[in-house]
């Protein structure tokens, strides 16, 4: 009743859990929070749904507040104005103050103030009662919303979606918990949308979230965890620290969600691949907010950042991968340079090898480097033995449905990433494979629909939007070529100059063809995946598989990124049947792979005891 009387006498005003917890319990050290299991219960009672509230609002991320009409009645129950006040008689007498409030809200039955102020003291009677203890699923999941930048000044996004991003990595190490990817969460940042809506897209039945302020060497974090399906709030906690603490926050929040949720998590895990120095930590979390923005620029600056955070903590593992997930996508997108960044590559994940052979990257490091000399068998091995993972880490699933696909199993990688969508629904990277792995299978029907799907997610839908258009050659679609080319020129810049030719010469294969091999004689393009799968798919559009094994023949082996998966697109079966695709099949170790584990794929099959045929 504490708290009803508390919000009533600042009716219209948003009052903080800190304040009610200052107010109602004097301040003093809880573990769950109960003012938020009196909310809850205060609702439940007066029936009030906290998605279209009648009487006390949720303000997202900074309290509550009383929206029901409020007037002031005397101590005999006696509104100022004459009326009686209904239900102030069944008010315990330790709570009767020498002025108290009464709601006017209509016809408000006594019978159910009552049910109110009993349910309530019942269930918490007093500063130093528990919380019922949380009921959760057999398998509980959460998703960990951006935390909202309070910080005074610009520039500070990234300290507060980098503290909700290392919630994330800490929460999937848990055995036991799904935990929703980053780029799926965060696709609810600076939206105000109702938390059923967000539990019911993600498909989550907890949401973690909070709010950061950073004023000079100190910080002030909230957190709050919360059940989606009833906004009833499961713990809540503030913490005041100095800015070295973050860590310590980072983790004690990790634990006291992992009790809450009734799963054990260790110190040891929820420090793996981690800083106890803050200016790493700091440079690291903004190569993260770089990272996340794509393109060239911002991957050259992700780099700066991650390379400033091991200089200055040369044992941050994590900052490490990171670094050489950067080096590895610079390859892709700043080709000219791909030499030096698949050298520093290599010396990252050295790095990260030498710091911790047992950290969950440790494997698919191991895994492309076993796929980029042709050990498809070692490679499948490890992708395999990362299946242990707590299925809330997800970190090998893309990666091994590429393989999947670069190896001829489509059906295989569309399973693979089907499993992974639900952890992150809303990400494009997954959808992009995805949509890749329908259309090897033949499914054009489902690649369409999961392109359509994925536009109205957040980031760069360049990729996306490529592979639409490659579809769209495989049905030798061309008014839809023509329709989509303009914006693929004016978005790409790695293939601009060849797709402006290809669009002058749409109507004239032999000139368009005489055009790709200028292009694929040109030693720069030798350097761009990205510019030789594209070549391959316009050479089999018009015609030529000859041309379209030159360009596949150039392409890198096996490993990370690789776009071999493209000698598997419906559009080259015929180049499928050349000899010199048997020849490459043989040179990429798959014909070793193929008949050592006996999984031959969906597209070929042995033939005799030294032959085989594809389709």
């Amino acid at each position: 009743m504490a708290v009803l009387v508390y919000l009533a006498e600042r009716p219209g005003q948003v009052v903080s859990a800190d304040e009610l917890v200052d107010a109602v319990w004097l301040g003093r050290p809880m573990g769950d929070n109960p003012v938020y299991k009196c909310i809850t219960q205060l609702r439940a009672a007066l029936g009030d749904d906290p998605k279209t509230p009648t009487y006390i609002a949720t303000v997202h991320t900074k309290g509550y507040r009383l929206i029901a009409p409020v007037e002031w009645c005397d101590a005999d129950g006696s509104l100022v104005g004459g009326a009686p006040a209904v239900g102030a008689a069944a008010m315990p007498r330790r709570w009767v103050r020498r002025r108290l409030l009464a709601w006017t809200v209509g016809v408000f039955a006594a019978g159910l103030i009552a049910a109110v102020l009993f349910s309530v003291r019942d269930s918490f009677d007093g500063p130093g009662g528990e919380a019922a203890p949380p009921t959760v699923a057999e398998q509980p999941s959460i998703a960990v919303l951006p935390f909202a930048n309070l910080s005074p000044g610009p520039g500070q996004d990234y300290f507060a979606d980098g503290l909700s991003e290392e919630l994330i990595t800490q929460l999937a190490h848990l055995p036991g918990l799904r935990v929703i990817g980053r780029t799926s969460s965060f696709a609810f940042k600076n939206k105000n949308e109702d938390l059923r809506t967000i539990g019911q897209t993600l498909g989550v039945d907890h949401v973690l979230e909070g709010s950061v302020r950073k004023m000079g060497n100190r910080v002030r974090v909230t957190a709050q965890l919360i059940d989606p399906a009833d906004g009833s709030h499961l713990w809540a906690s503030a913490y005041d620290r100095s800015l070295d603490d973050i860590f310590t926050i980072q983790e004690d929040i990790a634990k006291t969600v992992a009790s809450a949720l009734r799963i054990s998590i260790s110190a040891r895990v929820v420090r793996q691949g981690g800083t106890r120095n803050f200016e790493a930590y700091d440079a690291y979390l903004a190569g993260l907010a770089a990272a996340s923005e794509g393109g060239a620029d911002n991957v050259l600056a992700s780099i700066a950042a991650f390379r400033r955070a091991v200089v200055i903590d040369p044992g941050f593992i994590a900052a490490w991968g990171a670094l050489a997930g950067a080096y590895r996508q610079a390859s892709i997108d700043v080709p000219e340079r791909r030499a030096d960044w698949l050298e520093n590559l290599a010396q990252a994940e050295n790095r990260v090898l030498e710091l911790a052979p047992d950290w969950p990257a440790q494997g698919l490091i191991s895994a492309a480097r076993e796929a980029s000399t042709g050990n498809l068998v070692q490679a499948e091995r490890l992708f395999d033995s990362m299946k242990e993972l707590p299925p809330g880490h997800g970190v090998q699933n893309v990666p091994h449905g590429i393989f999947l696909l670069n190896v001829g199993r489509p059906r295989d990688a569309i399973n693979l990433l089907l499993h992974h969508r639900r952890a992150e629904p809303l990400v494009l990277e997954p959808s992009l494979w995805l949509q890749i792995a329908y259309e090897l299978a033949g499914d054009y029907a489902q690649a369409d629909a999961e392109y359509q799907r994925a536009l109205g997610f957040a980031g760069d839908t360049r990729a996306i939007r490529t592979m639409a258009l490659m579809r769209a050659m495989g049905r030798r679609d061309k008014e839809t070529i023509r329709q989509e080319l303009p914006a693929q020129i004016a978005a790409g810049p790695l293939t601009r100059t060849l797709n402006e030719a290809m669009l002058r010469h749409l109507d004239d294969p032999p000139a368009a063809l005489t055009e790709l091999q200028r292009h694929l004689d040109d030693p720069e393009s030798v350097n761009s995946s990205v510019v030789m799968m594209m070549i391959c798919a316009w050479a089999a559009y018009f015609g030529d598989p000859e041309l379209a094994i030159r360009a596949i023949g150039k392409l890198p082996p096996l490993a990370g990124n690789a776009f071999n998966w493209v000698i598997w697109r419906p559009v080259n079966s015929d180049t499928r049947r050349l000899p010199e695709f048997k020849e490459l099949m043989h040179q990429w170790g798959l014909v070793d792979y193929w008949r050592t584990t006996g999984k031959w794929g969906d597209y070929c099959r042995p033939k005799g005891t030294d032959d085989f045929e594809c389709i």
